[in-house]
């Protein structure tokens, strides 16, 4: 079923039916009814007479059955019409059996005092191109240096006084206050009177006015509180006209939009009828034009993105490098993940990146970043380029392109090994905070660079000397990333595993971060560095490990089986591992004759009758990197630490077990498991 529904000012008694109607055919639709509504009002027709001032309105739908889709028009009532009365904001709701989309489109409103809407049409034949004396008016104008001087040369036959003259007149006055000129020595008659005349004066003219005078007029009247109502209404009038018949820029709509916005007295509705505009002629939005599009859109109408999005994946691939750069800022200034777009903007970078600076491609990196969006074509290009910079890198690029894989789990040895040997090259430039976003990611992504040793003894050497520089935050977490890859930083050790420093993470806003990293970090220095003494024991995290719905359905599921093989009273569910944080989501302990036995423990000891202890670890996508089964460093952490503890550990893949039936899940654990325990009692058995 296919939807099509749309709103125009008037109510009309009448039923349109139109086979498979396209979009253009729809438009033609409602100019019509249009048309048919004027020559009705012009006649007085009762049905478009209203006792409360609104004026009624068709609400048209079109339904699609096997052959035809139908238009039908039915009558509401809309709010008492604005003062200006001459456009209204309509749209056409599109529904193709993908998506809904809005398709906003601009209707003349009349009314029975108004002609019919022929007489409305602008040709731009009324506008009156500016003369030498305009011209060398606005020459004296600006040699003007206060307001006395602008209201003498006013002092002239009112003839001569044009609304090109008026306009410039009315800049040049609005200058003047803004530079604490004589404004209020000026008595407030001769004030009122010379600024009501040039008022009327504008406001008669309008219609002769360029679009540039028109934009100048805006622009003046945000500022100026002097400036009358009248001639305001006037003003935006004429500009609504002329957006109906098309006869402003694109770019010229951007800076209206842009003018009414920098203040709380632009007209609303104006800038409601500029972007339903757009959204109506986004096909006429060039490579050229999309930025300042994009950067002018008001967060209220970032619903035209979606148009917008088809006309960018028409025209990428023409971008300019400025242009593409500013697409991205404004995509991020809006909050708003657009996929479409995202994905032509990656492929735009894969082709161009040579051609792009490093500010440029840095603001394309922190867009990624902001909005968590990975694509195959953004990061071969990434690849490219830092495989090819190598150690020539701005460190700001470096750091955004590290956070970048650190958050979406890339694993990629060539931007890691790039990045190694620019710190050892550089490394004594390093801020505390590019350390910190440089380097952590090496142990949360488990790798360790190919020159290791040069890498280490930089990165002790820049850790001692910025030491009192990192935030606690920052220092807990980079620590715990080098204890991930087994590299215990035993000198730091010392001086974070204190009461002196966890009296500072207790003062920190999110004290339980700072102190889950210290605890994974005393840890990794009990089991992977014996005979190291921990000078304070951190007990914050705990038996605190996140779980999800996804793996509390893992968990229940993995319950559930154990207990139809082995019986729910040799199965421990949620234990901790002594000295780590780490969970086992199921614990088994096995016999030397291959049989389960309860899971004991005696003084932290387990039981002499326990000869295998099994911890069953359910590993999910987001144990591992994105683009490998490489496993991420916290839980490669975690399985090192419990074998060394005297667990064998056994993996459970959610990916695996999860689409299983009941019984097809006991074969999985029993294949799992069968090296160890040699007879399972089954459900039913």
């Amino acid at each position: 079923m296919c939807r099509y529904q749309f709103t125009v000012a008037w109510g009309l008694p009448e039923i349109i039916v139109m086979s498979q109607p396209s979009l253009a055919t729809v438009r033609v639709a409602v100019l019509k009814l249009t048309r048919a509504a004027a020559r009705l009002s012009s006649a007085g027709h009762s049905t478009l007479t209203s006792t409360c001032t609104g004026l009624p309105t068709a609400t048209c739908r079109v339904q699609s059955d096997p052959g035809k889709r139908h238009i039908h028009c039915s009558q509401h009532r809309l709010a008492p019409p604005s003062s200006r009365n001459v456009v209204s904001v309509s749209s056409i709701l599109l529904q193709d059996g993908l998506e809904i989309q809005e398709l906003p489109i601009l209707i003349r409103l009349l009314d029975k005092g108004m002609v019919p809407l022929t007489n409305h049409t602008f040709s731009g034949e009324r506008i009156r191109p500016m003369t030498t004396e305009d011209e060398n008016f606005q020459y004296l104008l600006q040699q003007c240096e206060s307001v006395r001087d602008v209201f003498k040369l006013l002092e002239i036959p009112a003839q001569r006084v044009t609304g090109y003259s008026a306009s410039a007149a009315l800049q040049r006055v609005s200058q003047l206050q803004k530079m604490n000129s004589d404004w209020d020595d000026l008595h407030s008659f001769i004030r009122t009177a010379v600024m009501r005349e040039l008022n009327d004066t504008v406001g008669k003219d309008v219609a002769q006015l360029s679009n540039e005078t028109l934009l100048e007029l805006v622009s003046c009247y945000m500022t100026m509180e002097s400036f009358e109502q009248s001639c305001m209404s006037a003003i935006n009038g004429e500009i609504e006209k002329r957006m109906v018949e098309e006869q402003f820029s694109i770019d010229d709509l951007c800076n209206l939009s842009q003018l009414l916005r920098a203040s709380p007295r632009g007209d609303r509705d104006l800038i409601n009828s500029v972007w339903v505009y757009m959204g109506n002629h986004y096909r006429d939005v060039t490579e050229t034009s999309l930025a300042k599009v994009l950067a002018c859109l008001p967060p209220s109408h970032k619903y035209l993105l979606k148009v917008l999005g088809k006309q960018f994946h028409k025209i990428w691939w023409k971008m300019p490098a400025e242009q593409a750069v500013g697409c991205v800022a404004s995509l991020v200034q809006l909050n708003s993940l657009q996929v479409s777009m995202m994905t032509d903007l990656a492929h735009w970078l894969f082709l161009n990146i040579h051609h792009l600076p490093e500010d440029g491609l840095m603001q394309f990196v922190a867009a990624f970043v902001h909005f968590r969006f990975s694509d195959s074509n953004f990061t071969t290009a990434l690849e490219r380029y830092i495989g090819a910079r190598g150690a020539d890198m701005n460190t700001n690029l470096l750091g955004l392109v590290m956070e970048y894989c650190r958050t979406r789990r890339f694993f990629s040895p060539t931007i890691l090994d790039a990045a190694a040997k620019h710190f050892v090259q550089h490394g004594e430039t390093y801020s505390a905070l590019q350390l910190f976003t440089v380097l952590r990611p090496f142990g949360q992504l488990n790798y360790m660079p190919k020159d290791c040793h040069g890498f280490l003894l930089q990165s002790e050497k820049m850790l001692e000397k910025r030491f009192t520089d990192f935030h606690p935050d920052h220092l807990a977490e980079l620590l715990c990333s080098f204890a991930f890859v087994d590299r215990v930083p035993l000198n730091f050790v010392q001086k974070v595993l204190t009461p002196t420093f966890f009296s500072k993470v207790k003062g920190l806003a999110r004290p339980h971060e700072a102190g889950m990293w210290l605890e994974m970090l005393q840890s990794a220095v009990k089991l992977d560095s014996r005979g190291v003494r921990v000078p304070y024991l951190y007990k914050l995290q705990a038996g605190q490990a996140w779980k999800g719905e996804r793996m509390k359905m893992l968990q229940s599921r993995l319950q559930e089986t154990l207990d139809s093989m082995i019986g729910n009273s040799l199965v421990r569910m949620r234990t901790f591992g002594s000295n780590t944080v780490y969970a086992i989501d199921a614990e088994v302990h096995v016999n030397d004759r291959g049989q389960p036995i309860p899971v004991s423990y005696h003084g932290g000891q387990p039981s002499t009758y326990a000869a295998v202890r099994l911890a069953i670890l359910i590993l999910t996508a987001d144990h591992y990197c994105v683009n490998s089964g490489h496993l991420l460093g916290e839980f490669s952490m975690r399985q090192r630490h419990l074998t060394k503890l005297g667990y064998t550990v056994v993996k459970v893949f959610d990916a695996e077990f999860l689409p299983l039936t009941r019984s097809e899940r006991q074969k999985y654990m029993e294949k799992k498991w069968q090296r160890w325990i040699r007879t399972a009692k089954r459900s039913g058995t």
